[in-house]
C-alpha cells in the first residue's frame, strides 16, 4: 500500500488520480479522486439563489470555512485534541501520519487556491483539530481511568450527534463544502481505539448517522451495512438515502388505464390493419413495394415522447382522478423517502417530514449529486417542486398525510417547494438520471382520459365534502323507493286485487 494511502474504503478511489471538471465558474480545478469523491465548492449560481443552505452557522470544518469560527469554536477542536492525548495516543505519530496522508486529502478539494489556500502545517493541523472534533460526536470514550484536565471538558460532556442541537447536526452532516474526507476521521479513530475492540471503525461513525436519519423518517428502522467506498459525512447521508432504489413496474398502460371496450376496438382495427397490409403486400406493383420499403425504416422509427413537467398535486387529482397516500411499509422493510409509488389510481408517497433543514439537505444532495452519473435525489425534489407548488397542494397533501411540515404556514412550504429546485439543471428524458420518468408519462396518459377527468371532477365538486355523500346516499334512497312505490302502482293497477 503507498505511504499516503487512505484505507480501504477508500484507496482504490484515492489511487485512481482521476481529473474532472466541475461547473465553478472559471476557477481552475485541481486534481482529485473521482467524480464522486469531490468536496466542491457549491456553484456561484445556486449560491447566488440560496447561499445560507450551504453555510455553516456554528460549526465550520474543512478549509473552505476554516477562518469562520468563533473562539469559544477553536478552544473546543483544542480540548478535542488534547482529550486525546490525555488517552495515552501518541500526538507525534498521529500528525506523522496526517503529513503522510495530506497529499490524499489534499485531492478531495478542487479549489485549494485562493482564499483557500494552506500550506503543508496548516493543512495538515486542520485536519487534525477537525478530525478530532467530530469524532467526540461519533465515539462514547471511557472516562473511568482518564482524569479530565482543568478547564477541559471530557468528550463525553459533548453530546452524541444523535442528540446534538439541530443547527450542529445540519454544519456536520448536511453541508457539502463543510467536510473534511472519512478516512482522515477514521485513521484517528485507528490511532485512538482500544486494544482489541473489533468493531468496523466505519460502523462506528455510520451508526449514529443513521439514527439521525431514521429520527427524521427519511429512512426505515431497519439496520443496513453503510456503502463502502464513503468519502465524507454527507456522503454517508447520501448512500443510506440512495440504499434502496427499487424496481418499479410500468406504472402506466392503455389496458389498465382505458375503458374495456376502447381496448377491444383498438385490438381490432389492430388486426384489420396488418391484414389490410398483408393483402397489399401481395397486390401492389413491385416497383411501389420497392419505395415503400425504402421508405419504411424511417418511418417505423418512434422515438419516446418527451417528458415534460409535473402537474400540480391538485390538477392530478382532478384530471387524472388521482387519490394520494402515504406509503406503507412493513415493519422489516427497508426503504427511504425516494421511494415513490403509482399503482392504478394510487399514488404512494413515503412520508416526508419538513422542518428549517430539510431544504438545507436536500439542496446539498442535489449540489453534490451534479458529480455523479445518476440523480435520484434530483429527480425526486423535481417532482416534489413541481406538485407541491402552491398554498393549496400543500393542503392536499397534507391532509393525504404524504406530508408533514412544522413551518408557519401552508404558503410557507409551498414557497420552500417551489424554490427546491431553482439554479438545478437535469435531463428528465434520461432514464438513468430522472428514475420517475415512467412514473410521469403514466400520470399523463391518466390526464389525457375522459372518463378519469370526468370522476376526477365529480369527486372533486361532489365528493370533497363529508355532507355531499350523506346528501346523495339519502337521495339515493328516496329514489329507490319511489322507484319501487312506482312498480307497485303499475302492478296494481294491471292486477288489481280479486277480493275487491
Amino acid at each position: 500500500m503507498p505511504p499516503d494511502a487512505g484505507p480501504s474504503v477508500v484507496i482504490e478511489l484515492v489511487d485512481a488520480g482521476y481529473a474532472t471538471s466541475v461547473p465553478a465558474g472559471d476557477e481552475q480545478i485541481e486534481r482529485h479522486p473521482s467524480r464522486h469523491a469531490v468536496i466542491p465548492k457549491v456553484r456561484a449560481q445556486l449560491r447566488r439563489v440560496a447561499g445560507d443552505l450551504f453555510t455553516p452557522h456554528t460549526v465550520p470544518i474543512g478549509p473552505y470555512h476554516h477562518d469562520a469560527g468563533s473562539w469559544l469554536l477553536t478552544q473546543e477542536k483544542k480540548w478535542a485534541v488534547d482529550d486525546l492525548e490525555r488517552r495515552g495516543v501518541d500526538m507525534s505519530a498521529l500528525k506523522q501520519m496526517l503529513h503522510r496522508l495530506q497529499s490524499s486529502a489534499r485531492g478531495y478539494y478542487t479549489h485549494m487556491h485562493g482564499d483557500h489556500a494552506m500550506d503543508s502545517d496548516e493543512f495538515c493541523s486542520m485536519l487534525l483539530h477537525d478530525g478530532c472534533y467530530l469524532l467526540g460526536f461519533f465515539v462514547d470514550y471511557d472516562e473511568s481511568q482518564q482524569p479530565t484536565g482543568i478547564g477541559s471538558p471530557s468528550s463525553n460532556d459533548r453530546q452524541n450527534i444523535g442528540s446534538s442541537d439541530n443547527t450542529v447536526v445540519r454544519d456536520i452532516l448536511y453541508l457539502l463544502e463543510n467536510q473534511i474526507p472519512l478516512f482522515v476521521i477514521l485513521e484517528i479513530f485507528e490511532c485512538s481505539r482500544a486494544q482489541g475492540e473489533e468493531t468496523p471503525a466505519l460502523k462506528c461513525i455510520a451508526g449514529p448517522v443513521e439514527e439521525v436519519l431514521q429520527k427524521q423518517l427519511y429512512i426505515s428502522k431497519k439496520c443496513r451495512t453503510p456503502s463502502s467506498p464513503t468519502h465524507h459525512l454527507l456522503d454517508l447521508v447520501y448512500s443510506y438515502l440512495t440504499s434502496r432504489q427499487e424496481e418499479e413496474e410500468p406504472t402506466s398502460t392503455v389496458r389498465e388505464d382505458t375503458p374495456t371496450g376502447w381496448c377491444c376496438w383498438r385490438r381490432a382495427t389492430e388486426y384489420h390493419r396488418r391484414y389490410a397490409h398483408l393483402v397489399y403486400s401481395y397486390l401492389a406493383p413491385q416497383q411501389q413495394q420497392q419505395q415503400q420499403q425504402q421508405e419504411e425504416p424511417t418511418s417505423t422509427v418512434q422515438e419516446d415522447p418527451p417528458t415534460g413537467r409535473w402537474r400540480r398535486a391538485t390538477e392530478y387529482r382532478r384530471y387524472a382522478d388521482l387519490l394520494f397516500k402515504p406509503r406503507a411499509f412493513d415493519a422489516g422493510d427497508e426503504w427511504t423517502i425516494l421511494a415513490v409509488r403509482l399503482h392504478g389510481r394510487t399514488l404512494s408517497i413515503p412520508h416526508l417530514r419538513i422542518d428549517s433543514h430539510t431544504w438545507t439537505l436536500l439542496r446539498n444532495l442535489m449540489a453534490l449529486e451534479e458529480h455523479m452519473e445518476a440523480r435520484p435525489v434530483t429527480a425526486y425534489c423535481y417532482f416534489l417542486s413541481q406538485v407541491a407548488c402552491t398554498a393549496e397542494d400543500v393542503e392536499l397533501l397534507r391532509s393525504a398525510k404524504v406530508i408533514e411540515h412544522f413551518l408557519g404556514s401552508d404558503k410557507s412550504a409551498a414557497q420552500g417547494f417551489a424554490g427546491l429546485c431553482h439554479g438545478v439543471a437535469l435531463d428528465i428524458d434520461r432514464l438513468d438520471r430522472n428514475y420517475l420518468k415512467p412514473m410521469w408519462h403514466g400520470m399523463e396518459k391518466r390526464c389525457g382520459v375522459r372518463a378519469h377527468n370526468f370522476k376526477g371532477f365529480f369527486r372533486e365538486k361532489y365528493c370533497s365534502n363529508v355532507f355531499y355523500p350523506v346528501v346523495f346516499f339519502i337521495a339515493f334512497i328516496v329514489f329507490g323507493c319511489q322507484v319501487v312505490q312506482s312498480i307497485y302502482a303499475v302492478i296494481a293497477y294491471h292486477k288489481p286485487n280479486s277480493s275487491h
